[in-house]
Protein backbone atom coordinates (compact mmCIF):
# COMPACT_ATOMS: atom_id res chain seq x y z
CA UNK A 1 0.00 0.00 0.00
CA UNK A 2 1.25 3.28 -0.62
CA UNK A 3 1.59 5.93 1.52
CA UNK A 4 2.57 8.77 -0.52
CA UNK A 5 0.33 12.09 0.08
CA UNK A 6 -1.78 11.72 -3.26
CA UNK A 7 -1.31 15.67 -4.72
CA UNK A 8 -4.84 15.16 -6.29
CA UNK A 9 -6.38 14.89 -2.97
CA UNK A 10 -4.05 17.42 -0.60
CA UNK A 11 -2.36 20.71 -1.89
CA UNK A 12 0.08 23.25 0.10
CA UNK A 13 -1.88 25.46 1.94
CA UNK A 14 -1.28 28.97 2.53
CA UNK A 15 -2.62 31.81 4.80
CA UNK A 16 -2.27 34.95 4.86
CA UNK A 17 0.37 35.99 7.81
CA UNK A 18 -1.27 35.71 11.72
CA UNK A 19 0.44 35.68 14.78
CA UNK A 20 -0.12 33.77 18.05
CA UNK A 21 2.02 32.53 20.66
CA UNK A 22 2.42 28.73 19.87
CA UNK A 23 3.88 29.04 16.71
CA UNK A 24 6.37 31.06 13.86
CA UNK A 25 5.62 31.64 10.02
CA UNK A 26 7.92 31.59 7.40
CA UNK A 27 6.76 34.31 5.04
CA UNK A 28 7.33 34.31 1.54
CA UNK A 29 5.40 36.92 -0.93
CA UNK A 30 3.62 37.88 2.00
CA UNK A 31 2.18 34.45 2.74
CA UNK A 32 2.71 31.96 5.12
CA UNK A 33 4.81 29.61 3.23
CA UNK A 34 5.52 27.11 6.46
CA UNK A 35 4.06 27.04 9.74
CA UNK A 36 5.71 25.43 12.72
CA UNK A 37 3.66 24.70 15.98
CA UNK A 38 4.57 23.73 19.47
CA UNK A 39 2.13 21.56 21.16
CA UNK A 40 2.88 20.18 24.72
CA UNK A 41 6.77 21.03 23.84
CA UNK A 42 6.02 18.60 20.63
CA UNK A 43 7.15 20.64 17.44
CA UNK A 44 4.78 20.11 14.70
CA UNK A 45 5.05 21.20 11.08
CA UNK A 46 3.00 20.18 7.80
CA UNK A 47 5.53 19.64 5.20
CA UNK A 48 2.99 17.80 3.13
CA UNK A 49 0.13 20.12 3.07
CA UNK A 50 -2.46 17.73 4.89
CA UNK A 51 -3.53 19.90 7.32
CA UNK A 52 -6.40 21.97 5.85
CA UNK A 53 -7.08 25.28 6.92
CA UNK A 54 -9.33 24.81 10.15
CA UNK A 55 -6.89 22.27 11.34
CA UNK A 56 -3.82 25.36 11.43
CA UNK A 57 -6.59 27.46 13.42
CA UNK A 58 -6.80 24.55 16.26
CA UNK A 59 -2.82 24.02 16.28
CA UNK A 60 -2.50 27.97 16.30
CA UNK A 61 -4.75 28.22 19.12
CA UNK A 62 -3.41 25.28 20.56
CA UNK A 63 -6.87 23.22 20.62
CA UNK A 64 -6.15 19.99 18.62
CA UNK A 65 -5.89 16.83 20.78
CA UNK A 66 -5.60 19.31 23.55
CA UNK A 67 -7.45 17.36 26.28
CA UNK A 68 -6.18 14.06 25.06
CA UNK A 69 -2.49 15.54 25.21
CA UNK A 70 -3.56 16.89 29.05
CA UNK A 71 -4.26 13.72 30.04
CA UNK A 72 -1.25 11.95 28.65
CA UNK A 73 1.19 14.01 30.70
CA UNK A 74 -1.00 13.96 33.89
CA UNK A 75 -1.41 9.82 33.68
CA UNK A 76 1.53 8.40 32.01
CA UNK A 77 4.40 6.85 34.11
CA UNK A 78 8.08 6.29 32.74
CA UNK A 79 8.13 2.39 32.74
CA UNK A 80 5.02 1.93 30.39
CA UNK A 81 4.13 0.54 26.80
CA UNK A 82 1.70 2.52 25.30
CA UNK A 83 -0.44 1.25 22.20
CA UNK A 84 -1.65 4.84 20.55
CA UNK A 85 -5.17 3.52 18.83
CA UNK A 86 -5.54 6.71 15.98
CA UNK A 87 -2.21 8.71 15.97
CA UNK A 88 -3.79 11.81 13.90
CA UNK A 89 -0.63 13.52 12.60
CA UNK A 90 1.73 12.05 15.48
CA UNK A 91 1.32 14.51 17.89
CA UNK A 92 -0.27 12.30 20.79
CA UNK A 93 2.55 9.95 19.84
CA UNK A 94 5.46 12.18 19.96
CA UNK A 95 4.51 13.44 23.44
CA UNK A 96 3.98 9.89 25.08
CA UNK A 97 7.18 8.94 23.83
CA UNK A 98 8.62 12.21 25.58
CA UNK A 99 7.61 10.50 28.79
CA UNK A 100 8.27 6.51 28.27
CA UNK A 101 10.25 6.71 25.22
CA UNK A 102 10.27 6.26 21.64
CA UNK A 103 10.65 2.40 21.75
CA UNK A 104 7.78 2.06 23.96
CA UNK A 105 5.63 3.38 21.91
CA UNK A 106 3.22 1.92 19.21
CA UNK A 107 1.34 4.51 16.96
CA UNK A 108 -1.67 3.17 14.98
CA UNK A 109 -3.11 5.34 12.11
CA UNK A 110 -5.65 4.03 9.30
CA UNK A 111 -5.50 6.94 7.24
CA UNK A 112 -2.26 6.48 4.63
CA UNK A 113 -2.35 9.73 3.69
CA UNK A 114 -1.05 10.41 6.98
CA UNK A 115 2.06 8.19 7.34
CA UNK A 116 4.73 10.51 6.13
CA UNK A 117 3.44 13.46 7.94
CA UNK A 118 3.40 11.42 11.08
CA UNK A 119 7.16 10.14 10.75
CA UNK A 120 8.52 13.79 10.11
CA UNK A 121 6.67 14.69 12.92
CA UNK A 122 8.13 11.97 15.13
CA UNK A 123 11.64 12.75 13.31
CA UNK A 124 11.74 16.69 14.32
CA UNK A 125 11.05 15.64 17.52
CA UNK A 126 13.85 13.08 17.81
CA UNK A 127 11.22 9.63 18.11
CA UNK A 128 11.62 8.07 14.77
CA UNK A 129 11.98 4.91 16.54
CA UNK A 130 8.18 4.92 17.41
CA UNK A 131 6.82 1.64 15.67
CA UNK A 132 4.34 3.48 13.32
CA UNK A 133 1.80 0.85 12.02
CA UNK A 134 -0.80 2.13 9.44
CA UNK A 135 -4.11 0.17 8.98
CA UNK A 136 -6.98 -0.25 11.06
CA UNK A 137 -7.24 -2.03 14.12
CA UNK A 138 -10.28 -4.08 15.03
CA UNK A 139 -11.41 -8.10 14.81
CA UNK A 140 -9.35 -10.11 13.06
CA UNK A 141 -7.22 -9.24 9.37
CA UNK A 142 -8.64 -8.78 6.24
CA UNK A 143 -9.48 -5.13 4.41
CA UNK A 144 -11.87 -2.03 5.11
CA UNK A 145 -12.71 0.59 2.98
CA UNK A 146 -11.85 4.08 4.12
CA UNK A 147 -13.22 7.16 3.50
CA UNK A 148 -10.31 10.19 3.97
CA UNK A 149 -12.00 14.08 4.72
CA UNK A 150 -10.35 17.03 4.14
CA UNK A 151 -10.12 17.69 7.70
CA UNK A 152 -8.26 14.26 8.31
CA UNK A 153 -9.21 14.02 12.22
CA UNK A 154 -12.95 13.06 10.65
CA UNK A 155 -12.27 10.38 8.57
CA UNK A 156 -13.65 7.21 9.18
CA UNK A 157 -15.11 4.21 8.15
CA UNK A 158 -18.45 5.43 7.76
CA UNK A 159 -19.80 6.64 3.97
CA UNK A 160 -21.37 9.50 6.07
CA UNK A 161 -18.09 11.24 6.65
CA UNK A 162 -18.12 14.67 5.82
CA UNK A 163 -16.06 16.42 2.95
CA UNK A 164 -14.95 13.01 2.00
CA UNK A 165 -11.92 13.82 -0.55
CA UNK A 166 -10.97 10.07 -1.08
CA UNK A 167 -11.84 6.25 -0.50
CA UNK A 168 -8.79 3.92 0.40
CA UNK A 169 -8.37 0.48 0.58
CA UNK A 170 -6.92 -0.36 3.93
CA UNK A 171 -5.51 -3.85 5.94
CA UNK A 172 -7.40 -4.49 9.14
CA UNK A 173 -4.66 -5.47 12.15
CA UNK A 174 -5.70 -7.68 14.76
CA UNK A 175 -6.13 -5.96 17.87
CA UNK A 176 -5.23 -8.43 20.57
CA UNK A 177 -2.56 -9.87 18.53
CA UNK A 178 -0.92 -6.11 18.02
CA UNK A 179 -1.45 -5.68 22.34
CA UNK A 180 0.10 -9.25 23.30
CA UNK A 181 3.22 -8.48 20.06
CA UNK A 182 3.78 -5.02 21.68
CA UNK A 183 2.98 -5.91 25.00
CA UNK A 184 1.44 -2.18 25.67
CA UNK A 185 -0.09 -1.81 29.39
CA UNK A 186 -1.56 1.62 28.28
CA UNK A 187 -4.17 2.41 25.38
CA UNK A 188 -4.29 5.53 24.35
CA UNK A 189 -7.50 5.66 21.76
CA UNK A 190 -9.43 8.28 19.51
CA UNK A 191 -10.63 6.81 16.40
CA UNK A 192 -13.81 8.77 15.81
CA UNK A 193 -16.73 6.44 17.21
CA UNK A 194 -15.07 3.18 16.46
CA UNK A 195 -13.94 2.89 20.05
CA UNK A 196 -17.37 1.27 21.02
CA UNK A 197 -17.10 -1.74 18.69
CA UNK A 198 -13.62 -1.93 19.20
CA UNK A 199 -14.10 -2.80 23.11
CA UNK A 200 -16.49 -5.31 22.29
CA UNK A 201 -13.52 -7.27 21.00
CA UNK A 202 -10.44 -5.97 22.82
CA UNK A 203 -9.29 -7.75 25.46
CA UNK A 204 -8.93 -5.53 28.55
CA UNK A 205 -6.62 -7.96 30.86
CA UNK A 206 -3.20 -6.64 29.44
CA UNK A 207 -3.93 -2.77 30.42
CA UNK A 208 -3.91 -0.97 33.84
CA UNK A 209 -4.71 2.91 31.78
CA UNK A 210 -6.74 3.34 29.02
CA UNK A 211 -7.16 7.01 27.91
CA UNK A 212 -10.33 7.23 25.26
CA UNK A 213 -11.06 10.47 23.52
CA UNK A 214 -15.23 9.75 23.21
CA UNK A 215 -17.70 10.89 20.91
CA UNK A 216 -20.55 11.48 22.72
CA UNK A 217 -23.88 12.06 21.07
CA UNK A 218 -28.01 11.95 22.05
CA UNK A 219 -27.96 9.27 19.69
CA UNK A 220 -25.40 6.74 20.75
CA UNK A 221 -25.92 7.55 24.86
CA UNK A 222 -26.79 3.88 25.35
CA UNK A 223 -23.26 3.11 23.53
CA UNK A 224 -21.17 4.92 26.05
CA UNK A 225 -22.67 3.40 28.84
CA UNK A 226 -22.56 0.00 27.87
CA UNK A 227 -18.44 1.37 27.19
CA UNK A 228 -18.45 2.40 30.81
CA UNK A 229 -19.90 -0.97 31.96
CA UNK A 230 -17.42 -2.96 29.94
CA UNK A 231 -14.66 -0.87 31.55
CA UNK A 232 -15.94 -1.31 35.13
CA UNK A 233 -16.61 -5.17 34.99
CA UNK A 234 -13.03 -5.53 33.67
CA UNK A 235 -11.40 -3.66 36.61
CA UNK A 236 -11.18 -0.39 35.04
CA UNK A 237 -12.53 2.24 36.80
CA UNK A 238 -13.49 5.96 35.64
CA UNK A 239 -10.69 8.05 36.86
CA UNK A 240 -13.01 11.55 37.31
CA UNK A 241 -9.79 12.97 38.97
CA UNK A 242 -7.89 12.95 35.38
CA UNK A 243 -11.30 12.53 33.11
CA UNK A 244 -11.36 15.84 31.10
CA UNK A 245 -14.67 16.61 30.31
CA UNK A 246 -17.24 14.12 28.92
CA UNK A 247 -14.75 13.96 25.50
CA UNK A 248 -11.96 12.65 27.12
CA UNK A 249 -12.65 9.52 29.52
CA UNK A 250 -9.61 7.54 31.76
CA UNK A 251 -10.04 4.37 32.91
CA UNK A 252 -7.56 3.27 35.43
CA UNK A 253 -6.91 -0.22 37.54
CA UNK A 254 -6.30 0.78 41.24
CA UNK A 255 -3.09 -1.49 41.68
CA UNK A 256 -2.08 1.53 39.19
CA UNK A 257 -2.08 3.64 42.03
CA UNK A 258 -0.25 1.06 44.54
CA UNK A 259 2.93 1.19 42.16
Amino acid sequence: MSTRVSKAQFSIVSFPKRHYPNHKNKEMGGHVAEQTYSLSGITVEDPFGVFSPKLHRAMAKDRYERLERIAVERCLKPDDRVLDLGAGCGVVGALAASIVGADAVTSVEANPALTDTIKHIHKINGYEDINLVTGLAGKGQGNATFYVSRDFWASSLSPDTPDIVSKEKIKKIDINDLVRDVKANVLVCDIEGAEFPLIDVLDLKPFDLIIMELHPTPTNIKKVGKLYQTMIAAGLLPDLSTALRPSVAVFVRAKRFEA
